[in-house]
């Protein structure tokens, strides 16, 4: 029989070891089975974790943080015999809190604190006879409770709770297709965001602007929220063209997009989506005090000096040059001319002012 584990099991805070039967133990290992096919004929191995024998609790006192191998509940006896792999069965041990359910995956759906140790292999085949005990759990290593994470749902466009395409720097043209992808952050804090899952391209044609159809490879996992916090969410965008990754296209000085942040309560198994998402374009970006928000200038009442010259107050970023566009049904936008904001305000000519019955105006960054 091999030496005998030293593997005890912490708290969240790694600074306590798991006692008595507020917390349970249980071993899963990787099953093979084999598939056939007849026509046409072929076979293959579909593998699956599958629980082994029972929950147990943790000990107390001197031997709080160690599986309770003392109690009369049957050995955890690994003696499934269809081990198709040639050598090795992965195993790894799930731990839970009890009071969130009487199994690991009913503890995950109702968020409660749960553990995974690190995947190790055993060699049923070669060296253990009898079959190997619970205890006898040869490369498991400690390891620590964890909050179940958050499923979120990353989706613009769902049913009639969200409608939040994303549009280009001209605040009109809907993002379309692989040359632009899109990505979720998030995090304790706001200013604490990290890339939640891989990247999504967006839909073409009428689904411009929208991310692709809903499906599994749209969930994402938020991790390190308790169920008392708040997760911070936001989606990043950028052209694919620019770089890999959001960070990068920002680096290179093209034009990337963030949301405003999405507040999601934690403590509920069922799927997030990004409740209170609106409508943003590519643009600038800057980081205040870690966050990331996008750079725009609040515009006041164009103030007439002349037949049809226009000064226009900017609350904004200074020294920064402009594409003044005009439009008569705030839809279609022609860009007029460029102003510079140097003094707070910027002055520009519309020859076709008076012309009008009405007139608006707008500004985008220039790139």
């Amino acid at each position: 029989m091999p030496d005998l584990v030293d593997a005890p099991v912490w708290d969240v805070e790694d600074n306590t070891r798991l006692e008595g039967a507020d917390y349970l133990a249980q071993l899963y290992v990787t099953l093979y089975e084999e598939v056939r096919q007849l026509d046409p004929p072929y076979s293959i191995l579909v593998g699956h974790w599958e629980p082994i024998g029972v929950p147990v609790p943790f000990q107390t006192g001197t031997g709080a943080g160690y599986i309770d191998t003392t109690r009369t509940d049957p050995k955890r006896e690994i003696t499934r015999a269809y081990w198709l792999m040639p050598d090795t069965l992965p195993c790894q041990v799930r731990v839970w809190e009890a009071a969130k359910g009487s199994s690991y995956e009913e503890a995950y759906e109702n968020a409660g604190l749960i553990g995974e140790s690190d995947i190790f292999e055993l060699q049923p085949r070669k060296v253990y006879s009898p079959p190997l005990p619970l205890d006898y759990l040869v490369g498991l290593k400690s390891f620590h409770l964890r909050h179940a994470p958050i499923t979120v749902i990353l989706a613009n466009s769902l049913s009639n709770a969200l409608d939040a395409p994303v549009f280009e720097v001209d605040g009109t043209t809907r993002l379309a297709g692989t040359n632009y992808l899109a990505q979720l952050y998030s995090g304790p804090t706001p200013a604490n965001l990290v890339p939640t899952g891989p990247p999504v391209t967006f839909q073409t044609a009428n689904g411009a602007g929208y991310f692709p159809p809903l499906g599994a490879d749209r969930m994402r996992l938020v991790e390190g929220i308790s169920p008392a916090d708040v997760a911070y969410c936001q989606v990043r965008v950028w052209r694919g063209a620019a770089g890999g990754t959001w960070e990068q296209a920002r680096t290179n000085s093209q034009a990337v997009g963030v949301s405003d942040l999405c507040q999601l309560q934690a403590g509920n198994a069922v799927p997030y989506y990004l409740k209170g998402l609106k409508s943003f374009a590519l643009g600038r970006v800057a980081s205040i005090g870690g966050i990331e928000v996008s750079l725009a200038c609040w515009l006041r009442s164009p103030v007439l000096e002349g037949a049809n010259r226009f000064r226009i107050p900017m609350l904004g970023l200074g020294t920064e040059t402009f594409d003044i566009q005009v439009s008569e049904d705030l839809e279609h936008w022609t860009t007029l001319t460029q102003a510079t904001n140097a003094f707070g305000f910027i002055r520009f000519d519309d020859p076709e002012a008076q012309q009008r019955p009405w007139r608006f105006y707008r500004t985008l960054f220039r790139y």
